[in-house]
Protein backbone atom coordinates (compact mmCIF):
# COMPACT_ATOMS: atom_id res chain seq x y z
CA UNK A 1 0.00 0.00 0.00
CA UNK A 2 1.58 3.92 -1.29
CA UNK A 3 2.06 5.18 2.20
CA UNK A 4 -0.18 8.29 1.22
CA UNK A 5 -3.09 5.66 1.61
CA UNK A 6 -1.86 4.47 4.93
CA UNK A 7 -1.62 7.91 5.82
CA UNK A 8 -5.59 8.97 4.71
CA UNK A 9 -6.40 5.72 6.03
CA UNK A 10 -5.01 7.12 9.93
CA UNK A 11 -6.80 10.54 8.56
CA UNK A 12 -9.96 8.64 8.75
CA UNK A 13 -9.70 7.65 11.91
CA UNK A 14 -9.43 10.94 13.39
CA UNK A 15 -13.02 12.11 14.26
CA UNK A 16 -14.47 15.03 15.55
CA UNK A 17 -14.28 14.92 19.76
CA UNK A 18 -15.48 17.26 21.92
CA UNK A 19 -14.07 20.60 23.75
CA UNK A 20 -10.59 20.50 24.51
CA UNK A 21 -10.04 17.02 22.59
CA UNK A 22 -10.69 17.88 19.69
CA UNK A 23 -8.52 21.27 20.24
CA UNK A 24 -5.66 19.14 21.05
CA UNK A 25 -5.93 16.29 18.27
CA UNK A 26 -5.59 18.92 15.21
CA UNK A 27 -2.43 19.67 14.90
CA UNK A 28 -1.98 16.14 13.94
CA UNK A 29 -5.07 16.60 11.26
CA UNK A 30 -2.87 19.20 10.26
CA UNK A 31 0.58 17.32 9.89
CA UNK A 32 -1.04 14.42 8.37
CA UNK A 33 -3.57 16.20 5.56
CA UNK A 34 0.23 18.11 5.04
CA UNK A 35 1.89 14.90 4.73
CA UNK A 36 -0.85 13.01 2.02
CA UNK A 37 -0.68 16.09 -0.05
CA UNK A 38 3.52 15.94 -0.13
CA UNK A 39 3.59 12.46 -0.64
CA UNK A 40 -0.08 11.86 -2.87
CA UNK A 41 2.13 13.64 -6.35
CA UNK A 42 4.34 11.89 -6.00
CA UNK A 43 2.68 8.23 -5.57
CA UNK A 44 0.75 9.44 -8.60
CA UNK A 45 2.68 11.25 -11.13
CA UNK A 46 3.14 8.13 -13.03
CA UNK A 47 -0.59 6.41 -13.25
CA UNK A 48 -0.03 2.65 -13.17
CA UNK A 49 -2.54 0.17 -13.21
CA UNK A 50 -4.10 -1.35 -9.82
CA UNK A 51 -4.11 -4.64 -8.52
CA UNK A 52 -7.26 -4.48 -7.10
CA UNK A 53 -10.62 -6.63 -6.49
CA UNK A 54 -12.73 -6.32 -10.07
CA UNK A 55 -16.26 -6.05 -10.28
CA UNK A 56 -17.65 -10.11 -10.55
CA UNK A 57 -21.18 -9.22 -11.41
CA UNK A 58 -23.37 -8.76 -13.68
CA UNK A 59 -24.61 -5.21 -12.18
CA UNK A 60 -21.58 -2.51 -13.72
CA UNK A 61 -20.15 -0.29 -11.07
CA UNK A 62 -19.98 3.26 -12.35
CA UNK A 63 -18.69 6.29 -10.51
CA UNK A 64 -19.85 9.84 -11.63
CA UNK A 65 -18.75 13.43 -10.64
CA UNK A 66 -19.22 16.94 -11.96
CA UNK A 67 -16.19 20.14 -11.44
CA UNK A 68 -16.40 23.49 -12.20
CA UNK A 69 -13.22 25.92 -13.45
CA UNK A 70 -12.31 26.86 -10.05
CA UNK A 71 -11.57 22.83 -8.85
CA UNK A 72 -10.70 21.84 -12.17
CA UNK A 73 -7.05 22.41 -11.31
CA UNK A 74 -6.76 19.85 -8.26
CA UNK A 75 -8.94 17.02 -9.51
CA UNK A 76 -6.56 14.84 -11.04
CA UNK A 77 -6.11 14.20 -7.38
CA UNK A 78 -9.53 13.20 -7.48
CA UNK A 79 -9.46 10.94 -10.27
CA UNK A 80 -6.47 9.27 -9.25
CA UNK A 81 -7.33 8.21 -5.84
CA UNK A 82 -10.73 6.38 -7.37
CA UNK A 83 -8.58 4.76 -9.86
CA UNK A 84 -6.25 3.57 -7.10
CA UNK A 85 -9.21 1.91 -5.70
CA UNK A 86 -8.88 -1.80 -3.75
CA UNK A 87 -12.02 -2.74 -5.62
CA UNK A 88 -12.23 -0.96 -9.23
CA UNK A 89 -14.93 0.63 -11.33
CA UNK A 90 -15.94 -0.53 -14.51
CA UNK A 91 -16.29 3.06 -14.74
CA UNK A 92 -15.71 7.07 -13.95
CA UNK A 93 -16.89 9.41 -15.72
CA UNK A 94 -16.72 13.20 -14.96
CA UNK A 95 -19.32 15.56 -16.77
CA UNK A 96 -18.43 19.26 -17.48
CA UNK A 97 -20.52 22.07 -19.48
CA UNK A 98 -19.85 23.34 -22.66
CA UNK A 99 -21.08 26.77 -20.85
CA UNK A 100 -18.23 26.49 -18.33
CA UNK A 101 -15.43 24.84 -20.56
CA UNK A 102 -14.76 24.97 -24.46
CA UNK A 103 -14.17 21.79 -24.47
CA UNK A 104 -10.54 19.58 -23.52
CA UNK A 105 -8.42 22.60 -24.18
CA UNK A 106 -9.48 23.94 -21.35
CA UNK A 107 -9.10 20.83 -18.98
CA UNK A 108 -5.30 20.47 -17.67
CA UNK A 109 -2.98 18.05 -19.17
CA UNK A 110 -2.89 16.79 -15.30
CA UNK A 111 -6.52 15.35 -16.17
CA UNK A 112 -6.55 14.52 -19.83
CA UNK A 113 -3.32 12.19 -19.74
CA UNK A 114 -5.84 10.44 -17.20
CA UNK A 115 -8.15 9.40 -19.64
CA UNK A 116 -8.66 5.75 -20.92
CA UNK A 117 -11.18 2.71 -21.01
CA UNK A 118 -11.41 3.62 -17.29
CA UNK A 119 -12.05 7.30 -16.71
CA UNK A 120 -14.20 9.33 -19.87
CA UNK A 121 -14.39 13.21 -19.73
CA UNK A 122 -17.67 14.42 -21.26
CA UNK A 123 -18.98 17.55 -21.89
CA UNK A 124 -22.33 18.57 -21.98
CA UNK A 125 -24.46 21.74 -23.34
CA UNK A 126 -26.11 22.45 -20.13
CA UNK A 127 -24.74 23.49 -16.62
CA UNK A 128 -27.27 22.11 -13.85
CA UNK A 129 -24.76 22.78 -11.50
CA UNK A 130 -24.34 19.96 -9.26
CA UNK A 131 -27.37 17.99 -10.87
CA UNK A 132 -24.86 17.00 -13.32
CA UNK A 133 -23.61 14.56 -11.28
CA UNK A 134 -26.65 11.95 -11.21
CA UNK A 135 -28.84 13.36 -14.01
CA UNK A 136 -26.59 12.16 -17.40
CA UNK A 137 -24.79 8.55 -15.22
CA UNK A 138 -29.08 7.75 -14.00
CA UNK A 139 -30.07 8.05 -17.91
CA UNK A 140 -27.42 5.91 -19.11
CA UNK A 141 -26.89 3.65 -16.59
CA UNK A 142 -30.71 3.08 -14.61
CA UNK A 143 -30.28 -0.98 -14.11
CA UNK A 144 -26.39 -0.54 -12.39
CA UNK A 145 -24.51 0.53 -9.31
CA UNK A 146 -23.69 4.33 -9.42
CA UNK A 147 -21.34 6.28 -7.20
CA UNK A 148 -21.62 9.51 -6.67
CA UNK A 149 -19.01 11.52 -5.07
CA UNK A 150 -17.66 15.19 -4.89
CA UNK A 151 -14.92 17.40 -6.64
CA UNK A 152 -12.83 18.04 -3.61
CA UNK A 153 -12.21 14.97 -1.44
CA UNK A 154 -9.81 12.92 -0.90
CA UNK A 155 -11.30 9.45 -0.86
CA UNK A 156 -10.12 5.83 1.46
CA UNK A 157 -8.56 3.47 -0.68
CA UNK A 158 -11.42 1.17 -0.11
CA UNK A 159 -13.81 3.20 -0.49
CA UNK A 160 -15.78 1.58 -3.27
CA UNK A 161 -14.96 -1.59 -1.74
CA UNK A 162 -17.44 -0.93 0.74
CA UNK A 163 -19.69 0.28 -1.03
CA UNK A 164 -20.40 -2.63 -3.17
CA UNK A 165 -19.98 -5.40 -0.55
CA UNK A 166 -22.92 -3.69 1.44
CA UNK A 167 -24.60 -2.86 -1.57
CA UNK A 168 -24.70 -6.67 -1.84
CA UNK A 169 -25.81 -6.98 1.96
CA UNK A 170 -28.64 -4.52 1.40
CA UNK A 171 -30.03 -4.68 -2.02
CA UNK A 172 -33.16 -2.28 -1.39
CA UNK A 173 -30.97 0.45 0.31
CA UNK A 174 -28.92 3.38 -0.57
CA UNK A 175 -25.21 3.36 0.42
CA UNK A 176 -23.88 6.78 2.02
CA UNK A 177 -20.48 7.84 3.75
CA UNK A 178 -21.98 10.71 5.15
CA UNK A 179 -24.86 12.65 6.34
CA UNK A 180 -27.10 14.16 9.00
CA UNK A 181 -30.21 13.06 11.47
CA UNK A 182 -33.27 14.97 10.45
CA UNK A 183 -34.33 17.24 13.31
CA UNK A 184 -38.05 18.05 13.83
CA UNK A 185 -39.50 20.59 15.98
CA UNK A 186 -42.30 18.98 18.91
CA UNK A 187 -45.72 19.76 15.95
CA UNK A 188 -43.32 17.78 13.42
CA UNK A 189 -41.92 20.49 11.19
CA UNK A 190 -38.69 20.85 9.91
CA UNK A 191 -35.91 22.68 11.97
CA UNK A 192 -33.54 24.32 9.96
CA UNK A 193 -31.25 22.63 7.98
CA UNK A 194 -28.12 24.07 9.96
CA UNK A 195 -29.34 22.75 13.28
CA UNK A 196 -29.21 18.97 11.87
CA UNK A 197 -26.46 17.03 13.84
CA UNK A 198 -23.75 15.26 11.58
CA UNK A 199 -24.26 11.87 12.32
CA UNK A 200 -21.10 9.91 13.96
CA UNK A 201 -21.83 6.55 14.70
CA UNK A 202 -22.41 3.55 13.15
CA UNK A 203 -26.26 2.28 13.03
CA UNK A 204 -28.04 1.23 9.79
CA UNK A 205 -30.89 2.25 8.03
CA UNK A 206 -32.08 5.32 9.93
CA UNK A 207 -35.33 6.42 8.93
CA UNK A 208 -34.58 9.97 8.91
CA UNK A 209 -30.99 10.29 8.09
CA UNK A 210 -30.04 12.77 5.27
CA UNK A 211 -27.30 11.56 3.33
CA UNK A 212 -25.15 13.99 1.37
CA UNK A 213 -25.28 12.70 -2.01
CA UNK A 214 -21.40 13.44 -2.77
CA UNK A 215 -18.58 11.34 -0.52
CA UNK A 216 -19.19 8.35 -2.20
CA UNK A 217 -23.06 7.26 -2.12
CA UNK A 218 -24.37 4.01 -4.18
CA UNK A 219 -27.23 4.14 -5.68
CA UNK A 220 -29.68 1.79 -8.16
CA UNK A 221 -31.04 4.51 -10.50
CA UNK A 222 -33.96 2.22 -11.15
CA UNK A 223 -35.28 1.50 -7.82
CA UNK A 224 -35.44 5.81 -6.95
CA UNK A 225 -38.88 7.40 -7.69
CA UNK A 226 -40.08 8.18 -11.23
CA UNK A 227 -39.77 11.79 -10.75
CA UNK A 228 -35.67 11.58 -10.32
CA UNK A 229 -34.76 12.58 -14.35
CA UNK A 230 -37.48 15.37 -14.01
CA UNK A 231 -34.72 18.11 -14.47
CA UNK A 232 -37.05 21.17 -14.79
CA UNK A 233 -38.42 19.99 -11.58
CA UNK A 234 -35.72 19.12 -10.01
CA UNK A 235 -33.89 22.83 -11.28
CA UNK A 236 -37.39 24.21 -10.15
CA UNK A 237 -37.88 23.18 -6.45
CA UNK A 238 -34.42 22.67 -5.94
CA UNK A 239 -31.71 24.37 -8.06
CA UNK A 240 -28.51 24.42 -5.75
CA UNK A 241 -29.55 21.08 -3.75
CA UNK A 242 -28.99 18.13 -5.39
CA UNK A 243 -28.78 16.38 -2.56
CA UNK A 244 -32.11 17.82 -1.37
CA UNK A 245 -33.31 16.16 -4.44
CA UNK A 246 -32.02 12.89 -4.12
CA UNK A 247 -33.35 12.51 -0.60
CA UNK A 248 -36.46 13.14 -1.58
CA UNK A 249 -36.16 10.48 -4.30
CA UNK A 250 -35.48 8.13 -2.04
CA UNK A 251 -37.95 8.35 0.68
CA UNK A 252 -40.52 8.25 -1.97
CA UNK A 253 -39.41 5.61 -3.41
CA UNK A 254 -39.51 3.48 0.12
CA UNK A 255 -35.68 2.68 -0.08
CA UNK A 256 -33.99 2.30 3.56
CA UNK A 257 -30.31 3.61 4.23
CA UNK A 258 -27.36 2.34 4.90
CA UNK A 259 -24.53 4.53 6.41
CA UNK A 260 -20.87 3.70 6.10
CA UNK A 261 -19.46 5.46 8.98
CA UNK A 262 -15.91 5.25 7.41
CA UNK A 263 -14.36 8.30 9.24
CA UNK A 264 -13.20 11.63 8.10
CA UNK A 265 -12.72 12.82 5.02
CA UNK A 266 -9.52 14.37 3.21
CA UNK A 267 -10.46 18.14 1.96
CA UNK A 268 -8.48 19.20 -0.65
CA UNK A 269 -7.75 23.05 0.06
CA UNK A 270 -9.55 25.66 -2.18
CA UNK A 271 -9.28 29.21 -2.64
CA UNK A 272 -12.53 31.47 -3.60
CA UNK A 273 -15.80 30.30 -4.52
CA UNK A 274 -17.29 26.57 -3.23
CA UNK A 275 -20.71 25.72 -4.02
CA UNK A 276 -21.50 24.81 -0.97
CA UNK A 277 -20.99 28.09 0.58
CA UNK A 278 -24.10 29.31 -1.65
CA UNK A 279 -26.18 26.28 -1.78
CA UNK A 280 -25.98 25.92 2.58
CA UNK A 281 -28.06 29.33 3.29
CA UNK A 282 -30.75 28.41 0.88
CA UNK A 283 -31.40 24.97 1.63
CA UNK A 284 -34.53 25.26 4.10
CA UNK A 285 -35.98 27.50 0.92
CA UNK A 286 -35.75 24.45 -1.22
CA UNK A 287 -36.61 22.01 1.48
CA UNK A 288 -40.17 24.12 1.77
CA UNK A 289 -40.38 24.40 -1.69
CA UNK A 290 -40.18 20.16 -2.15
CA UNK A 291 -42.40 19.08 0.59
CA UNK A 292 -45.45 21.96 -0.61
CA UNK A 293 -45.14 20.73 -4.11
CA UNK A 294 -45.39 16.93 -2.81
CA UNK A 295 -47.88 17.87 -0.94
CA UNK A 296 -50.16 19.35 -3.39
CA UNK A 297 -49.38 16.88 -6.43
CA UNK A 298 -49.48 13.49 -4.20
CA UNK A 299 -50.57 14.81 -0.80
CA UNK A 300 -47.50 13.35 0.78
CA UNK A 301 -44.97 15.04 2.47
CA UNK A 302 -41.20 12.95 2.01
CA UNK A 303 -39.70 14.74 4.93
CA UNK A 304 -42.52 13.47 7.15
CA UNK A 305 -41.73 12.65 10.72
Amino acid sequence: MKISHTLILAYSQLRPLPGLLNYMVSPVRRVLRFLIFKLLPYDYKKHTKVKSVVNDESLKVVVSLTSFPARISNLWLVINCLLHQTSQPDLIILWLSLKQFEGLDDVPDSLKKLQSDKFQIRFVDEDYRSHKKYLYVFNEYPNDYVILVDDDIIYRPDLLENLIMYARLYPDSVICNYGSIIDYYDDGRLKPYNSWKKIKRLEPNYHHFFFGSGGGTLFRPCKLYKDVLNIKLALKLTPLADDIWLNCMVRLSGLKIFYLNLGEFVPIKEEGYALFDENLSKNDIQLNAIIEYYQSEININPFNQ
